[in-house]
């Protein structure tokens, strides 16, 4: 009798934990919440174009980085550009701090911030490392360097639109399994 009831509490301890995170995750992509990230992500972008001439070395981001912001639901927002030769590698991720991504989270999260900068999405390789970690990435010449640099972020009017469309492009677009190396 005692192992029923201790494994009746279990189920309902994951139930009960369950919602939490759904309340937590639906919490993200509500409206206010997308306009938070749009604001976090224009100020790392802005930071990001400052160190674009930067070697490499300035490249890598640390926790007190500028590059990197996180919003009040705890989603982590990152921007980086790298000169590379005649190329300027663009490269943003989102996550939730200290804890999992689901995908539909992770996933509509980048292709929104796609959206934000105007991109089309088939020319931006999108990827999610193991730690849950979402990426998009690409890469310009120094004059379309230019223009996306001068250009201000594509702000949506309609949120909830932009949401929608996101997670439909989210599910069809092919994200590769990225590999970050352990640190040293």
């Amino acid at each position: 009798m005692g192992l029923w009831i201790v494994l009746l509490a279990t189920v309902i301890l994951l139930f009960v934990w369950l919602l939490l995170k759904q309340r937590v995750y639906s919490g993200i992509l509500s409206d206010a919440h997308l306009m938070e990230v749009a604001e976090k992500f224009d100020s790392v972008r802005s930071f990001a174009y400052r160190l674009a001439e930067e070697p490499l070395e300035a490249a890598e981001i640390n926790p007190d980085d500028p590059r990197v912001d996180i919003t009040h639901s705890g989603v982590v927002v990152a921007y980086t550009v790298r000169r590379d030769g005649k190329r300027y590698l663009h490269h943003f991720s989102v996550s939730v701090a200290g804890g999992y991504t689901p995908p539909s989270v992770g996933g509509s999260l980048v292709i929104y911030l796609d959206s934000l900068l105007g991109r089309d999405p088939d020319t931006v390789e999108f990827g999610v490392s193991n730690g849950c970690v979402y990426h998009g990435e690409f890469a310009v010449d120094a004059d379309e360097e230019q223009r996306v640099h001068a250009q201000p972020l594509a702000l949506p009017d309609d949120i909830q639109a932009t949401r929608q469309r996101c997670t439909n492009i989210w599910n069809h677009t092919p994200f590769r399994r990225v590999r970050v190396p352990a640190k040293g």
